[in-house]
């Protein structure tokens, strides 16, 4: 962050300090976590109070504090605020305004992650860049993420999540971006949102956190588009389709034999080609959402084709592992609606004997059923070889109970068994399993129990 005294916090936001002024370059909420010179914020949460770590803080190296209690038998420098969360909100949205970094928001209901990371990957070729760190897209992550930037940083691509409405008016306030996005909108969180339109309105509100200088970039192919226009109406706009009639479009999409795409993409009449690392046709409108944004952002189309060429997936998001003939893909960090349809089409896309394996779709609500059965009605229409299902939904997704498990330790015993017998009676042809789930289901273990089972297919 860009350093801040304690006198000038105070100044700016009426808190009040003890001792010595101190001088705030880094704020940490993990006891944990802290580095020598870092300042300790306490947060108080559901089940934990941060104050009771006050003193393991300053045993790490926390040289001051930022405090809603005094603690009066810690002798070292501490900022007095009425609510810790509150003031690191207000400190992070002023280090914000105090940067010149060129500010990019990203929120959607799938994919955001993937975005970031191709972007971080594009704006990385043309300056310094900050980008949110894993999944700190809350209303304490995305603070966190603002406190990050300082002098040097010239671009800043910022993850922005929800799971009720009202919660991304928050975070775009602190964030104040020069081009804002919404990915896609699909079924995600209905229990906090209420229905699909509570989540249209949900993610809209990133663009009412623009100025009238900002960028709205939106993807044509969304049919709620028209609900965001009161907010977009008077602002410049990118637009991005898998169809020829955006800003930006794709042509000639093919999967290599890994299913990773291969493209072309238009703008203002020039094209351009890519080769994703990264698996499935679903990525190539990632892709396109990244160009865009990039676009937005005056970064040009050769370095935004190299970034491409270079970005690194984030681990439980489609990452691949190949274990011989078997390939395994990892898409366990979560789940929704659009997401699982979107491996279905992954798999469904490969020359090989497929199995999905799917865990609890999580904050579904009343809906939980529903979006269940429409994912069992779309892979049918696929030729996937097996759909294996586990937790309370199973039935739904799957209707033929024989790979239907209530437990992931008789799902992984089943697993094993029918990988083998497709691998051994195809003469060692490729198989390929998606493991895809919401983060509660704690589906990463299926993928961990899988690369211990053939790890002795590696080296085949």
């Amino acid at each position: 962050m860009i350093p801040l005294a304690f006198s000038e916090l105070s100044r700016l936001f009426s808190f009040s300090y003890q001792g010595n002024d101190a001088l705030v370059s880094r704020i940490c909420h993990d006891s944990r976590k802290i580095s020598a010179g870092d300042t300790y914020l306490a947060i108080k949460g559901e089940n934990f109070d941060g104050h009771q770590f006050c003193q393991a803080a300053v045993k790490q190296g926390a040289t001051s504090l930022i405090v809603e209690q005094l603690q009066t038998d810690i002798q070292i420098p501490q900022l007095v605020v009425p609510d810790a969360i509150e003031a690191l909100s207000k400190i992070a949205a002023y280090n914000r305004k105090q940067s010149t970094a060129k500010t990019i928001a990203i929120t959607g209901s799938s994919g955001k992650s993937t975005v970031k990371q191709m972007l971080l990957a594009i704006c990385q070729e043309a300056g310094k860049t900050l980008a949110t760190h894993g999944n700190l897209n809350n209303h304490i992550g995305v603070p966190l993420t603002l406190l990050a930037l300082d002098d040097s940083h010239q671009y800043a691509v910022v993850e922005l999540g929800a799971n009720h409405i009202g919660e991304i008016a928050q975070t775009v306030a602190l964030t104040q971006p020069d081009i804002a996005l919404v990915n896609n909108v699909s079924a995600a969180h209905l229990e906090g949102f209420g229905s699909i339109d509570g989540v249209v309105q949900a993610k809209g509100e990133i663009y009412q956190g623009l100025s009238e200088q900002g960028i709205a970039v939106v993807n044509a192919d969304l049919d709620c588009l028209p609900a965001w226009q009161p907010a977009i109406a008077g602002l410049s706009q990118f637009s991005f389709s898998m169809q020829p009639f955006a800003d930006v479009y794709a042509k000639d999409i093919q999967l290599d034999e890994n299913l990773c795409a291969q493209f072309t993409w238009f703008y203002r009449g020039q094209s351009y080609f890519v080769k994703l690392p990264a698996p499935g046709v679903h990525n190539v409108n990632n892709a396109l959402a990244a160009i865009t944004c990039a676009l937005a952002a005056g970064i040009q189309a050769v370095q935004i084709c190299a970034g491409l060429n270079k970005m690194q997936s984030m681990q439980g998001r489609v990452t691949r592992y190949q274990l011989g003939p078997l390939t395994l893909i990892d898409d366990s960090y979560n789940a929704n609606e659009g997401s699982v349809k979107a491996a279905i089409d992954l798999l469904d896309a490969a020359d090989a004997s497929t199995i999905l394996v799917i865990g609890e779709l999580a904050e579904m609500g009343q809906y939980a059923e529903a979006v269940a059965e429409d994912i069992a009605q779309y892979w049918q229409q696929k030729s996937l070889t097996h759909v294996l299902a586990v937790g309370s939904q199973a039935r739904f997704v799957q209707p033929d109970l024989n790979w239907c498990f209530d437990d992931l330790v008789n799902l992984q015993r089943a697993l094993t068994v029918l990988i083998k017998d497709l691998i051994h009676s195809n003469n060692n042809k490729k198989v390929f399993v998606l493991v895809k789930g919401s983060r509660s289901a704690g589906m990463e273990a299926v993928v961990a129990y899988l690369k211990e089972q053939f790890k002795e297919l590696q080296s085949c």
